[in-house]
C-alpha cells in the first residue's frame, strides 16, 4: 500500500513539474529539469533499471538533447529531445527490447492509454487494470451517449423556449465555475507530465508481445524451410515469395527454382551493373570534372533535375539486393559470383550517391548553403550508411532485423551529431562569407529563425539603410525581443543569450 501511495506521490509531482515549468514557456532550462526528473522517476519506480545497457544509453541520450536544447535551442534538438524522451519511457517498460523504434510505440501507446488508465486504477484498484476490451467498451458507453446527449440537447434547444432559457443561463455561468478558473492548457501539461511518469511506472500490455518478437529476431540468418519462412515473412519476404511464385510456373518447384532464382538474379544484377557503369562514368565526366553551369537557372536545373530519382534509384538498388538475399540464395552452393555482383552493384550505388553529393556541392560552392541543400547531404550521408551495412549483410549473411538495428542506431547518432550545431548561424555565416555576389538576404532573414539576429547585426553595412530588408530585419528583432520579454529564466538558453547580446550591443 506504501509503494503504490509513493507511485502516485510521483506521478502527481511530475503532473505539478510539468504544469509550473512549461506553462508560458519555450525549451531551454525547462528540458534538462524535466530530464533529471523522467531519470529520477525511472530509477525510483524501476530500482536497477540503469544496470541495462538500453536504459544507460537512453538517459544519456536525454541529458545530452536537453543540454544541446539548452546550447544551440534549435529544431533539431528539440525533436531529439522528444525522440529521446520516448525512447526513456518505452525502455522502461521494456528494458531488454533492442529494436528502438518498438520502444517509441511502447511510450506512445502507453502515455495516450495512461489517462483512462489511471482513472481506471483509482476506482476499481491495480489488480483490474485497464485492458483493451475495457478500453473499448469504455469508449462506447461514454462516446454514444455523448452525441445522443447532445443530438437531442440540441432539437429540445430549438423547440422550447423555457429550456433554451434554462440552458443559457447554466452555460453562462460555466466560464465562472473554480475549474476554469486554471488555465486549460496548464491543466493539459499536468495531465501530460502525470501520463508520461505513469507509463514508466506501470506494466505496457504491449511490452510482452513486443519483446517476445524482438527476442526471437536474430542478427545472423538461419536457413529457414518453408513453413518457418511464412512465420516470418514481411514486405521483403513476401516479394521474394511472389518472385519464387512466378519462377514456379516456368520452373516447377524445389531445387530447381532456387538454382533458377540464382541465374535470373545474377544475370540481372550484371546487366543492371553494366547499365550503371554507364551511368556512372557519365556522371564522372560532367558532374567531377566536367564544366560546371555558371547562371542560377542552369545550376538550378543541373542540381535539381533527377536529383530526387537518382536517391529514388539508390533506394529501389537497395531494395533490389534485400529480396534476393532474404533467405536460402545466402545458402546457395558456390554463390560467390552473385555476393560479388551484389557488392559491386551496391559500391556503384555509392559512388552514384557521391554523385548527387557532388551535385549538391556545387549549388552550394555557388549559391550557399539553406536547409534542403543540407538534408540532402545528410540523407546522402545516411543513404551510404546503410548501402554499406547492406553490403556487411551480404557478405555476412545477417538478417533483415540486423539492417533495421543498425540503420536506426545510424540515424540516431546522426541525429544527435547534427543537434550539436546551430545550423541558423552556421548557414548565415557561411554565406555572408563565401557568396556575397549571390547573397539571398531575404532568405537570411525570413526564412531562418532568430537564432542568426545578432550575426545580422554585425553585417549591417550589407543591408541599405531604410531598405525592405532593413525593415524585415527589424521586425525580426522586435519578434525576438517580445518572445524573450513573455518568458521567465526556465526559457532561457545560451544561443538567446549569445543573440540579447550580440543585438543589444548592436543597438547601442
Amino acid at each position: 500500500m506504501k509503494r503504490e501511495i509513493g507511485f502516485f506521490v510521483v506521478v502527481l509531482a511530475g503532473a505539478a513539474l510539468y504544469a509550473w515549468i512549461f506553462w508560458h514557456e519555450s525549451l531551454g532550462i525547462n528540458a534538462l529539469l524535466s530530464a533529471v526528473f523522467i531519470l529520477a522517476a525511472m530509477g525510483k519506480l524501476h530500482p536497477g533499471i540503469f544496470k541495462e545497457n538500453m536504459a544507460r544509453w537512453a538517459a544519456v541520450g536525454l541529458l545530452f538533447s536537453s543540454l544541446m536544447v539548452i546550447v544551440n535551442n534549435s529544431l533539431i534538438a528539440k525533436g531529439l529531445h522528444v525522440v529521446t524522451l520516448a525512447l526513456c519511457i518505452g525502455v522502461a517498460q521494456a528494458p531488454l527490447l533492442r529494436f528502438a523504434w518498438f520502444s517509441g510505440l511502447l511510450a506512445l501507446h502507453g502515455v495516450i492509454r495512461a489517462p483512462l488508465a489511471m482513472v481506471f486504477e483509482l476506482f476499481r484498484g491495480r489488480k483490474n487494470s485497464l485492458k483493451w476490451r475495457t478500453l473499448r467498451n469504455l469508449v462506447l458507453i461514454t462516446v454514444i451517449p455523448t452525441f445522443a446527449v447532445l443530438f437531442f440537447f440540441w432539437l429540445y434547444y430549438f423547440s422550447n423556449s423555457a429550456f433554451a432559457a434554462l440552458a443559457d443561463k447554466v452555460l453562462k455561468s460555466v466560464e465562472y465555475w473554480p475549474i476554469w478558473q486554471w488555465p486549460l492548457g496548464r491543466l493539459f501539461l499536468a495531465l501530460l507530465g502525470a501520463s508520461i511518469v505513469y507509463a514508466i511506472g506501470r506494466d505496457n500490455p504491449l511490452a510482452e508481445k513486443v519483446e517476445n518478437w524482438d527476442e526471437n529476431q536474430q542478427e545472423d540468418l538461419e536457413r529457414k524451410r518453408k513453413t518457418e519462412r511464412m512465420q516470418h515473412n514481411m514486405i521483403f519476404g513476401l516479394v521474394s515469395s511472389v518472385l519464387n511464385a512466378v519462377l514456379q510456373v516456368f520452373w516447377g518447384r524445389g531445387a530447381m527454382v532456387l538454382k533458377q532464382g540464382y541465374r535470373v538474379s545474377f544475370f540481372t544484377l550484371i546487366a543492371l551493373n553494366l547499365l550503371l557503369l554507364i551511368v556512372n562514368l557519365t556522371d564522372v565526366a560532367t558532374v567531377w570534372w566536367g564544366i560546371v553551369p555558371e547562371t542560377p537557372y542552369e545550376l538550378s536545373q543541373f542540381v535539381h533535375t533527377g536529383t530526387y530519382l537518382l536517391i529514388f534509384s539508390i533506394l529501389v538498388a537497395s531494395f533490389f539486393v534485400v529480396v534476393i538475399f532474404w533467405n536460402n540464395l545466402n545458402f546457395f552452393p558456390h554463390n560467390g559470383p552473385l555476393k560479388t555482383a551484389a557488392m559491386i552493384w551496391l559500391a556503384q550505388n555509392i559512388l552514384l550517391a557521391l554523385s548527387v553529393g557532388a551535385r549538391n556541392y556545387h549549388y552550394i560552392a555557388g549559391y550557399g548553403l539553406a536547409y534542403k541543400r543540407i538534408g540532402v547531404l545528410v540523407f546522402l550521408l545516411l543513404t551510404v550508411i546503410g548501402l554499406i551495412s547492406l553490403y556487411l549483410k551480404v557478405r555476412d549473411r545477417k538478417s533483415m532485423f540486423y539492417l533495421l538495428l543498425t540503420n536506426t542506431w545510424a540515424w540516431y547518432i546522426v541525429w544527435m551529431l547534427c543537434a550539436t550545431l546551430n545550423w541558423d548561424v552556421l548557414i548565415t555565416r557561411y554565406n555572408l562569407r563565401y557568396t556575397r555576389e549571390h547573397l539571398d538576404l531575404p532568405y537570411l532573414i525570413n526564412d531562418l529563425s532568430d537564432k542568426n539576429l545578432y550575426v545580422l547585426y554585425q553585417e549591417q553595412a550589407l543591408i541599405p539603410a531604410n531598405s525592405y530588408e532593413a525593415q524585415q530585419l527589424d521586425n525580426k528583432r522586435k519578434r525576438f525581443e517580445d518572445r524573450q520579454a513573455s518568458t521567465t529564466w526556465l526559457s532561457w538558453n545560451w544561443a538567446d543569450e549569445v543573440n540579447r547580446r550580440g543585438v543589444g550591443a548592436s543597438g547601442d
